[in-house]
């Protein structure tokens, strides 16, 4: 008789522990779902260690809701249930308060998240007052959660067997075959700077200013560039430097990176004697076999917000916790250290021609602007910190390319005067998305995404030869390179084309 009691009791204790792990399973995939899923969409931009801290915060608010839910209803399924709900709406707090602006386009922030504050507390009295299998729930959580946990990494099993599989060497196809004269060469590369058609059409503004002092300085311009093949810097820039279409939107952007460490470009330059100057802006350029002459440290690039759009901080955002710190009057870092650095970067910029020596000199200057934050204004007054990442009010991109477009003149009047023979060539990745990063204030029937997408990929162009004419109207960025290096260097390139890439509608959450 005791013997069975004994095996009762044993079996009343493991149903008891598998009912904890249960619950406890139930709440922990619902917490970790968002990081993997974020982890799995932005595979081969990030890495998995950054859904540590964000998943730390949502587990520590978990457990405290989960004590209290067992205090007031004792029943530990329905505490569970419970807590599982309170998490599904605490980290997709500022997801839902989104769609709703999306949805209704004059509803306001607060007003959202009321709305999303009301429908939560709904739901949750709902499961308080009926009673329903709470156990059964429980179970239906970790079986649904831990499904979709298991199908996103299979789907992203391609991408992982694509990781590590470049090695970025590009074929240097031919190198200079006219060596009499070498001039030294400067590339510019600005990023998120919008040619003729991209301004007129998303900012109704004529940069006619900056384009007549180009046209008067001797430069070629072209206002019809469109670089197809993709939409974001790791997708066009390792194209340009290797005169060649290597990478594919929508890839992984490391493996597009692995480009960038020994390009066509530096290698052409290097194989005739030139020296290689970089000024590396946000230390986007890995080559370690140059001369740097600007680097931002790494207390500036973290100011500057790059990488701000990490999965760690698009988690922590998405959810209720970002809301918080908001009404608890929480102020973002200030942008002070990156001001500087831009100031800094400009000033080694527009000085780069005094670094070319006896040796003929390749400068290539990788500027991440007019690209936000959007800092100075066009006399180089500070812009306030809460409005540096704001595409809504249209005035801050603009004025920050006027002071660029001041910075570039400069750097332009200094080399024309003592390096006229040399060459110049500035270029855009793409112009600005404005499409892109207002995409929430789109509905899917109003957007046009050829439309869009032609009028995003519209990026400067402009090439000087030593005052030479030389026609660039409508080419790319990679046969405008090609052009040049068989102009001045009797090079034979041919113009080569890619498939055309269209950034299709998605809301920008």
């Amino acid at each position: 008789m005791k013997k069975m009691e004994k095996e009762k009791k044993s079996e009343k204790q493991r149903l008891s522990l598998l009912q904890v792990l249960k619950i406890l399973a139930a709440i922990f995939l619902v917490c970790l779902y968002p990081c993997i899923f974020m982890y799995v969409s932005n595979l081969g931009e990030t890495h998995i260690g950054k859904i540590c801290i964000p998943l730390i915060a949502f587990l520590c608010v978990a457990f405290v809701v989960i004590l209290i839910n067992k205090l007031i209803f004792k029943n530990p399924d329905k505490a569970g249930v419970l807590t599982c709900l309170f998490m599904l709406f605490f980290v997709n707090f500022n997801f839902l308060t989104k769609i709703l602006c999306s949805v209704i386009g004059s509803l306001s922030y607060k007003a959202s998240c009321i709305i999303v504050l009301i429908l939560g507390c709904i739901i949750l009295a709902v499961f308080m007052i009926k009673k329903f299998d709470y156990e059964a729930i429980n179970l239906i959580v970790v079986i649904v959660f831990g499904t979709l946990i298991v199908v996103n990494f299979l789907s992203a099993i391609p991408k992982f067997s694509d990781m590590g599989k470049v090695d970025g060497f590009v074929e240097v196809k031919e190198y200079a075959k006219k060596r009499d004269k070498k001039p030294n060469v400067y590339y510019v590369f600005l990023d998120e700077y919008g040619g003729s058609d991209n301004l007129k059409y998303y900012y109704d503004f004529d940069n006619k200013e900056f384009n007549d002092f180009l046209v008067d300085n001797k430069f070629s311009v072209s206002e019809n560039t469109r670089n197809y093949e993709g939409m974001l810097t790791k997708e066009l820039l390792p194209n340009m430097v290797n005169m060649e279409y290597v990478t594919k939107a929508g890839g992984l952007q490391n493996n597009n990176m692995k480009y960038m460490e020994d390009p066509v470009l530096f290698r052409f330059f290097k194989e005739m004697g030139y020296d290689i100057n970089v000024i590396n802006h946000m230390n986007f350029i890995k080559n370690k076999d140059v001369k740097t002459l600007f680097e931002s440290t790494d207390e500036c690039v973290e100011n500057a917000g790059v990488g701000s759009d990490d999965i760690d901080n698009l988690l922590i955002s998405n959810s209720a916790i970002s809301t918080i710190f908001m009404c608890m009057g929480a102020k973002s870092s200030t942008y002070d250290a990156y001001r500087d650095d831009l100031k800094n970067m400009f000033s080694a910029f527009k000085d780069c021609y005094k670094e070319t020596g006896k040796d003929s000199t390749f400068t290539f200057s990788y500027l991440q602007v007019p690209h936000a934050p959007f800092v100075f204004d066009e006399n180089g007054n500070n812009v306030d910190d809460s409005k540096v990442n704001s595409f809504t009010e249209k005035e801050l991109y603009i004025n920050f390319m006027k002071y660029v477009n001041k910075q570039i003149e400069e750097f332009i009047t200094n080399v024309r005067v003592n390096d006229p023979d040399s060459v110049i060539v500035i270029q855009s990745d793409h112009g600005s998305r404005y499409a892109m990063f207002r995409m929430k204030d789109y509905k899917k029937s109003d957007y046009d995404a050829e439309l869009e997408t032609e009028k995003m990929q519209n990026a400067l162009n402009c090439v000087y030869i030593g005052g030479e004419d030389f026609n660039i109207e409508g080419l790319t960025a990679v046969n405008t390179w090609r052009r040049v290096l068989n102009h001045v260097f009797g090079t034979n390139y041919e113009d080569i084309s890619t498939e055309e890439y269209i950034y299709k509608w998605k809301p920008a959450f």
